[in-house]
């Protein structure tokens, strides 16, 4: 890793935790849950959005790349399914980067959503492969659940019993509503990842 980059890598970012405008958190401690008054994510959503405004057709790009390689993956049979969620972290931690050097000020373009093949690369991976396993584990539970509920409810003469039924289908959306939260916990992990230099597992320990 070049001077560069580890100035880029160890550079603070903004602490989720605290309404915008606050000093840049340098300190571990610093990101540690903590319980805020619900306002702030209006502060946040606004704050977020005068980053966007610095920059937009930056962040447009930046999006529709993102959209462009994630159906390319998609196309590619079984390998573009497994690599897709490994590579999200990554590409996730190239937006994330160019987010903050917005905020900073600094030279921001569209070539950094891939920084993260260079930047804790490794450590993305890591967070991708996480998210990937628990995904499958979630997904496995769900079908088996689904699947045996079918199974013992299903009468040759009464069909399904709408009992059972309604427990399958609750399993599906319960399986949906986890999925999706893991989906939001991969995300903070990437940024402490990328920003923070934090190690996967503390991360997602700091995410959940």
């Amino acid at each position: 890793k070049n001077d560069k980059e580890s100035a880029v890598s160890n550079a603070p970012f903004p602490n989720p935790y605290q309404i915008p405008g606050a000093a840049l958190a340098v300190d571990t401690a610093d990101r540690q849950p903590q319980q805020v008054p619900a306002g702030n994510g209006l502060a946040w959503i606004s704050a977020a959005w005068a980053i966007f405004r610095q920059q937009p057709g930056l962040f447009i790009a930046m999006t529709v790349l993102l959209w462009i390689v994630n159906i390319a993956l998609s196309l590619v049979p079984f390998v573009g399914q497994l690599a897709s969620p490994l590579l999200s972290p990554v590409l996730m931690g190239g937006f994330m980067l160019a987010v903050s050097k917005v905020y900073r000020g600094e030279r921001t373009e569209v070539a950094d959503l891939f920084a993260g093949f260079k930047i804790n690369f490794s450590q993305l991976l890591v967070v991708g492969a996480i998210f990937l396993g628990l995904g499958m584990v979630l997904f496995i539970v769900a079908a088996v659940a689904v699947f045996a509920a079918v199974a013992l409810g299903f009468d040759l003469e009464g069909g399904l019993s709408p009992g059972l039924l309604f427990a399958a289908v609750m399993v599906v959306m319960l399986s949906m509503l986890l999925i999706m939260m893991l989906m939001f916990t991969m995300s903070y992990a990437t940024v402490l990842v990328m920003l923070g230099n934090d190690q996967p597992a503390d991360a997602y320990q700091l995410a959940f």
